[in-house]
């Protein structure tokens, strides 16, 4: 019993830590390309490695890409017009 709370205590830990990790690269990112502070941006998870970003009466999606543990291996890539 204590071996599956600790597996899922891990789990957790490890999915926290990517998705804190995805929306910062995707924070990064959108406040160049919609030329916004960052204060001034939110984000929603949109599907898998899929962020929205609003920020500064502009919207945008981006896929992530590369391996998003590790923040240097993670990309935010446009996947739509900006609006």
């Amino acid at each position: 019993m204590k071996y599956k709370a600790l597996l899922t205590a891990t789990l957790v830990g490890t999915l926290l830590g990517c998705t804190s990790t995805m929306t910062n690269t995707v924070l990064n990112r959108a406040t160049f390309d919609l030329n916004c502070p960052s204060e001034s941006i939110e984000t929603q998870e949109l599907g898998f490695k899929t962020i929205g970003v609003v920020g500064c009466g502009k919207r945008v999606t981006y896929i992530l890409n590369g391996e998003c543990s590790s923040r240097k291996s993670c990309q935010a890539i446009m996947n739509s017009d900006l609006k």
